[in-house]
């Protein structure tokens, strides 16, 4: 081989690895949105994009404004955020978002629009989540400040995880999940909502309300908190949450801490009939007492234990009922699990489902164990009886 050749052929090989980064963008030509908030008015989609302020940190009089909003207009999603660049000189970069907000006129018709939009965009990202705005609408959401967190898209985002985990009547959906849901046989989605409270003319922090219904891609109604807590007892994603049952033999409340709550869905079929088995495991702790029980009485804890099986119950049974008296949406996953154990007969049903989930009969298999009572045994108003007896 030539010397000339040889030199060429190294050329050549360093020429393949030194490509660079061809595709790469100058983070002083972006403009990192953390979140988006997408109303859909009479064909027209209204995008408002909360976008990180450059000048944040920096000793300037712009530099106290964490975020900035901007907002435009258009045809589809691609034409309104194009039309955001007449607007300022950076380019709405999606990768950095933490929540997306889509208003809850443009969800009761239809979100698949938007889904396919941020899907099929390379620069998104699936860690943020989708939430519906019940309100207004004008962007609300994006505007409003908040105290805790600089960058209000972050308290959105904390606050969904934060309830999601202690609380329990919130559910953080990402894009891939709702993409993922929506075209699956035999489950439908929910999603989160917000609203923002106002004192006086001034927005307060967004506040998160409940679990938006979906029917395919179109919100169809709302589940109260009691009913979002039932909905995550059948579906398994409930890591603690409170409820609260009436004193064995008393007058009051007590609240008791779920946690360590597991489910399991079993399909059952009887000739041309099927049922559907849910089987919940869990585990409470004992937070407070408002009355007079003592927890040291013999089987004190059996009759707490039964009470808290008799909530569980209704939470579960009031939501079934509610769904397919009103909705006529398999949120939970019937249908799903119906398809995994029993295809055959999935097959059978799957083109009438909505009409067979309306009328599925569903029965609950419930054990629940007290763990603790916490570190003072007898209630404050039994140990002052007491006292007041001496």
């Amino acid at each position: 081989m030539s010397k000339r050749v040889l030199i060429n052929l190294i050329i050549l090989s360093f020429m393949t690895i030194s490509t660079g980064c061809w595709s790469r963008k100058e983070l002083s030509e972006l403009a990192l949105a953390q979140a988006v908030e997408i109303e859909e008015v009479n064909g027209i989609y209204h995008i408002y994009a909360q976008v990180v302020n450059p000048m944040m940190g920096k000793k300037s009089a712009s530099s106290d404004v964490p975020v900035i909003i901007y907002e435009a207009s258009g045809k589809t999603v691609m034409d309104a955020f194009r039309k955001l660049t007449t607007k300022t000189p950076r380019t709405i970069y999606l990768s950095h978002l933490r929540v997306m907000v889509i208003d809850e006129s443009a969800a009761k018709r239809g979100i698949r629009t938007i889904l396919d939009f941020f899907m099929r965009n390379h620069e998104v990202r699936n860690d943020f989540y989708l939430i519906l705005n019940k309100g207004s609408g004008k962007g609300e959401i994006v505007r409003t400040s908040t105290t805790l967190e600089k960058i209000p898209a972050n308290y959105l985002f904390q606050s969904i995880q934060m309830s999601e985990r202690i609380w329990g009547t919130t559910k953080g959906v990402t894009l891939d999940e709702m993409a993922s849901t929506i075209v699956s046989p035999g489950k439908e989605a929910v999603l989160t909502a917000v609203k923002t409270n106002y004192s006086g003319k001034r927005m307060k922090e967004p506040q998160l309300i409940s679990l938006g219904v979906f029917k395919k891609d179109r919100l169809v109604g709302w589940l109260n908190d009691d009913e979002s807590k039932g909905y995550k007892l059948i579906t398994g994603n409930l890591d603690r949450t409170v409820v609260n049952v009436p004193c064995p033999k008393e007058t009051g409340n007590l609240s008791i801490e779920l946690v360590r709550v597991h489910s399991k869905l079993k399909s059952r079929v009887q000739g041309d009939k099927v049922s559907m088995l849910v089987q919940i495991r869990g585990e409470g702790n004992v937070e407070e007492i408002n009355c007079g029980y003592e927890l040291t009485a013999p089987d004190a804890n059996v009759a707490l234990e039964k009470a808290v099986l008799a909530k569980i119950n209704q939470l579960v049974t009031e939501v079934v009922k509610h769904v397919q008296k009103n909705f006529g949406s398999d949120i939970f996953g019937f249908g799903e699990v119906l398809h995994q154990q029993k295809p055959k007969v999935w097959n059978r049903l799957s083109k009438n489902w909505d009409h067979v989930f309306s009328e599925l009969p569903v029965r609950i298999e419930a054990d629940f164990k007290i763990r603790k009572t916490g570190t003072v045994i007898d209630p404050i108003s039994s140990e002052m009886e007491k006292s007041k007896g001496q």
